[in-house]
């Protein structure tokens, strides 16, 4: 029957005796080893070797020599004895007081001899023993005891050898003894510092490097006497270099492991046997062969050897053994899927040689018969296992569906914060988390920021939560791009817990697309080891159905930016903002880092354009610069549809760009295509966040090119539109000034101008000639518009008026000379010469047509201008005469009125005198020249209908009656009537009717008033009362000039206009000379 515990298990530990305290400290073991090592090496070359240590004792005799080799031998045995078996706490203190007390006598022996390193290391180990003993329990819980005795033994000897000679003169390599000093404080103080904060990175291999002083030691003194005393180094080295090594958990015997113990106890044995039966063997020669002593001494240095390589075998086959031993009973302890699970463990974590060593030779006894009973139980916990295996699978059908449930509602469009919180939330009910986060990667910021989460423990969270991609399981995840698993948080120093959260495990999956981290998925539990491994399928799963929906999802956004920026390209009017424009949607859109937009439009490839976006200083001078990136060109306008190129450094055609840095490396080019023609290309490097290009950035490529194409092809028709409109103003203004231009030389300035201006030349030069050959106009033009000294081109011009044709003449490699006649069918006026930049691409700065149309234009306008000047001059002759003839008529008229006047000698000279005085008026008031002239010839013949009335009654002297009255009223309607049908006399006729009018109304002959009266009979009317109050008359004298202008102020506003009144008092008093009035 099985022993069974209280809890109806099998109790393992009574049936196989497994001890049940706990094991000892490995610092007290190792520290255990060393003495051991130290006093076994020395009790053994004492009783095999005496003569070997060079030390002297008191008493010569060799029992004293062999009484405390066996000491310290028979200490040694039990030192390593109560280091692998369970004896009271009583024994282990009894040995470890031996050991101390023979390390002690050891040490002073050695100080007495001038051993003064070896007795330190003694002395040391003693004293390092004897305060573990002393001490309270766990005060060296977390010391390494071993490195504290190392580090302490290095100092004292580095100490040493800076202050002491130690009789160095017999060391052949003495000079290195100094930096030996400084080898040992070194590493004692790297040691002592290790020991301190074991914490330190590479702690362990600093630890072992304690061995090279002492390795150089033994180097340094081997060659010397002195040298032949190195157990107690070697004995340091051997331990420094086995520390952490010795696997303790597996040498440790339970109380009940007889084989262990009988093992240990045969090997014992057989070591202190064969060495008491070599001491009394070499003891026996020694005496028989007193004459042979170096054979003697030969003898037992081969012994010594011996015997320690016998006892190394020993060692190794007792460690194994026990080490077989405690593994088979653990093999025995353990149940099937333990035995798997510490298989498994093993083989993933680069099980150690002893490990592997163990398996071997635990094999034969995995299938013994306890072995076979143990695996019974074992089966039933596989059958639980089954069953649980079966609620897993229920729990997984569970979250398969809720996971199917996700991927459908994530086909349709949604955006990342919605299509983030359903997954959230299907994750959180699917594995029952109590925290469930999605988290945004943001690069240019390098950190992830919290985008939703799910779960009792969302209030945890702070509002607006970011985290560094570098800090926490978060940035783990996101550099090895792996799916993180933490089952315990708590033993996780990486992780990151929010104030107040108490969760245990944790999940952490990075949402990966194209190489490219786009978020991670946090999941916690409150349970330790709540995760499997099918709730981690299920939510890589649903992590790969999130990241697919967010690249549709960003893919459906930049396809709608690319279609509103379609109609934003549909409304560019300029060729350098289009570009520019272009190039910045097509960044964003296939989210590069640089893009490069490159047109030749134009039958004659004559409208090209090129712009950049993106910081790319480097590449740009070289897709600008490179005579390569010609070939790079050529192949994109070759292209029928985008094409991308993984590393353009690798590529022969783009090998010649020169990359800012290596994200610049991927290259997607989209040939821009129009009309089934291409006349351009977008060049686009470098994915953002990303590394390459993808096949959906191809396809946006596509939609962007057709875009771009309409664009530039509306640009370059509103372009070509605005040249030819600039054209057009351009030779319409010159037809206008050549028509103005006062002469032949004008006319050809401004053709010249405008043929500079239009063909952007160096020098512009025109020559016109008259109808007999001479030249009659000669201009030339440089670039600042001035006349430059550069010689016509005679025979260029000749030839060209000659022929009739536009002549090319190359001027080297710098200048193209250009000459075109300036004719029309009639006559050949000159021809217009220039000097054009020559473009190396054959690109010229104005189409031929276009100069053909100036030369064309200005011929017309020449023609034209002559034609008007031929006009002009006849216009000249015409005026001429017409003024001779109109002086004519005037002269006419003032005889007429002169002998109109002389029918009354007191009237005589009248009208000439309101004439003149009348056009002074006027031309106070500002009228002009025609006004002027008009109130001069109505003033004349203003009285011109009194020779309709009666001489009785002009000549009346006294008072006319009523009747005669209204007959001398008749006078202005009959001066109207005579004037009627004389063309340039028809203007005078308001003021010959109207001139008797007055202000108030109360003239005649249709009794107007106020503005009614025309403006030059109101002008009139106060220059003819003025002139009728200083003249006589037959029924009264004439007033003085200052007594008339009273009456005219006193009838302003009644019979005068009181605005005219006022201009001509002023007028009147402004004559000082009295040129206006002579009384």
């Amino acid at each position: 029957m099985l022993p069974i515990c209280k809890s109806g298990e099998v109790d393992k530990n009574r049936l196989l005796c497994y001890p049940s305290t706990q094991m000892k400290h490995p610092s007290e073991n190792n520290l255990n080893v060393f003495a051991s090592l130290l006093l076994g090496g020395i009790g053994a070359n004492l009783l095999l070797v005496p003569a070997h240590l060079q030390i002297s004792i008191t008493n010569p005799v060799n029992w004293v020599f062999i009484l405390l080799g066996g000491a310290c031998f028979a200490a040694a045995l039990s030192l390593q004895i109560v280091s692998v078996m369970r004896v009271s706490q009583k024994r282990v203190r009894l040995v470890q007081g031996l050991s101390i007390l023979l390390l002690i006598v050891l040490a002073r022996v050695y100080q007495q001899n001038e051993y003064f390193m070896e007795g330190a290391i003694l002395l040391f180990t003693g004293v390092m023993q004897l305060a573990f003993i002393l001490s309270p329990v766990n005060r060296f819980k977390h010391v390494d005891l071993l490195n504290l005795t190392f580090s302490l033994i290095g100092f004292s000897v580095g100490i040493h050898l800076a202050v002491s000679t130690i009789g160095l003169e017999q060391v052949p390599l003495a000079a290195y003894v100094p930096y030996l000093s400084i080898g040992f404080l070194l590493f004692a103080f790297i040691g002592a510092s290790i020991t301190i904060v074991p914490s330190v990175r590479y702690g362990k291999t600093l630890l072992r490097l304690q061995a090279l002083p002492w390795a150089a030691w033994c180097f340094v003194f081997i060659p010397s006497d002195y040298g032949a005393n190195l157990i107690a180094p070697l004995a340091v080295i051997v331990m420094v270099l086995l520390n952490d090594f010795l696997p303790w958990n597996r040498l440790r015997l339970p109380e009940g492991d007889i084989l262990g113990r009988r093992a240990i106890m045969v090997a014992t044995t057989i070591e202190v046997a064969l060495l008491v039966f070599l001491s009394f063997l070499l003891f026996a020669a020694e005496n028989l062969l007193v004459d042979e002593a170096p054979a003697i001494q030969a003898a037992r240095q081969a012994t010594f050897l011996f015997f320690t390589f016998v006892t190394s075998v020993i060692y190794y086959e007792v460690i194994t053994i026990v080490m077989t031993v405690n593994g088979l009973m653990q093999e025995l302890t353990d149940t099937g899927e333990e035995v798997e699970k510490t298989a498994g463990s093993e083989e993933s974590g680069h099980p150690s040689p002893w490990s592997a060593r163990l398996a071997r030779y635990l094999k034969p006894f995995t299938m013994t018969r306890e072995g076979i009973r143990i695996r019974l139980i074992a089966q039933e916990d596989q059958i639980e296992a089954l069953e649980r295996q079966l609620t897993n699978e229920k729990k997984r059908n569970a979250q398969l569906t809720l996971l199917m449930e996700l991927s459908q509602q994530l086909e349709n469009q949604l955006d990342q914060p919605v299509s983030a919180q359903l997954a959230v939330n299907t994750l959180e009910r699917a594995l029952n988390c109590s925290l469930a986060c999605i988290y945004v990667h943001e690069p240019e910021k390098k950190e992830f920021m919290l985008l939703t989460a799910a779960g009792n423990q969302t209030g945890l969270i702070p509002a607006g939560y970011r985290q560094k991609a570098s800090d926490g399981m978060i940035g783990r995840a996101f550099r090895q791009r792996k799916t993180q698993i933490v089952n315990d948080i708590k033993l996780d120093a990486d992780y990151i817990l929010f104030k107040g959260e108490n969760n245990r495990s944790a999940v952490v999956i990075p949402l990966i697309f194209n190489g490219h981290v786009n978020g991670a998925i946090v999941l916690n539990k409150e349970d330790p080891n709540a995760f499997s491994s099918i709730d981690i399928g299920l939510a890589e799963a649903a992590a790969a159905e999130l990241t697919r929906a967010w690249e549709r999802s960003g893919y459906q956004q930049r396809l709608m930016d690319l279609i509103q920026a379609g109609s934003q390209l549909s409304s560019m009017v300029e060729p350098e903002s289009t570009a520019q424009e272009v190039a910045s949607i097509a960044r964003e859109i296939l989210r590069a880092r640089f893009t490069y937009v490159h047109i030749q439009l134009g039958q004659e490839r004559n409208f090209t354009q090129s712009s950049s976006s993106g910081n790319a200083p480097h590449l740009m001078e070289s897709l600008e610069r490179s005579t390569n990136s010609a070939a790079l060109l050529a192949m994109a306008l070759h292209a029928a549809k985008p094409f991308r190129v993984r590393d353009v450094r690798k590529y022969a055609t783009t090998s010649h760009l020169m990359i800012d840095n290596a994200g610049l490396r991927s290259m997607l080019v989209i040939p821009i295509r129009w009309h089934n023609m291409n006349i351009g290309a977008i060049f686009a490097f470098g994915k953002q966040s990303e590394v390459f290009f993808t096949e959906n950035d191809e396809s946006l490529a596509e939609l962007l090119s057709i875009q771009t194409a309409g664009a530039f092809e509306s640009t370059w028709l509103q372009q070509e539109l605005r040249a030819s409109l600039r054209i057009t103003s351009l030779l319409y203004r010159l037809s206008n000034q050549i028509i103005q231009a006062e002469n032949l030389e004008e006319a050809a300035t401004d053709i010249a101008q405008t043929a500079h201006k239009l063909a952007k030349s160096a020098v512009t030069g025109i020559m016109l000639f008259d109808t007999n050959g001479i030249i009659a106009a000669d201009v030339k033009v440089n670039g600042i518009g001035g006349n430059t000294e550069t010689e016509h081109p005679m025979k260029l011009i000749e030839d060209a008026m000659e022929t009739g044709q536009m002549i090319y003449l190359s001027q080297g490699q710098s200048a193209i000379r250009t000459c075109l006649p300036i004719q029309t069918p009639f006559r050949k006026y000159g021809a217009i010469w220039m000097d054009t930049p020559d473009d190396p691409k054959g690109n010229t700065a104005t189409n031929p047509s276009d100069l053909q149309a100036l030369v064309n234009q200005a011929a017309i306008a020449l023609e034209r201008s002559l034609l008007l000047v031929e006009s002009r001059r006849q216009a000249a002759e015409l005026k001429t005469a017409y003024n001779t003839l109109e002086a004519t008529y005037d002269q006419t008229l003032a005889s007429l009125i002169s002998a109109l006047d002389a029918r009354d000698r007191e009237t005589e000279g009248h009208s000439i005198r309101v004439s003149q005085l009348a056009v002074k008026l006027g031309e106070t008031l500002g009228y002009s020249q025609e006004q002027l002239k008009v109130l001069e010839r109505g003033s004349l013949l203003h009285d011109i209908g009194k020779i309709g009335i009666s001489d009785s009654i002009l000549h009346k002297p006294g008072p006319l009656s009523g009747a005669e009255w209204e007959i001398m009223k008749l006078h202005p309607n009959i001066g109207a009537k005579i004037v009627e049908g004389i063309p340039f006399l028809e203007d005078t006729i308001p003021l010959i009717r109207y001139h008797q009018e007055r202000w108030d109304g109360s003239g005649y002959p249709e009794g107007l008033q106020n503005e009614q009266i025309p403006i030059l009979a109101r002008v009139f009317a106060v220059v003819d009362a003025f002139d009728a109050l200083i003249s006589d008359r037959p029924y009264r004298k004439k007033v003085s000039v200052d007594e008339a202008l009273q009456y005219i102020r006193e009838q302003a506003g009644i019979l005068f206009d009181p605005n005219i009144v006022n201009t001509f008092e002023k007028m009147i008093a402004e004559d000082k000379t009295g040129m206006l009035i002579q009384e």
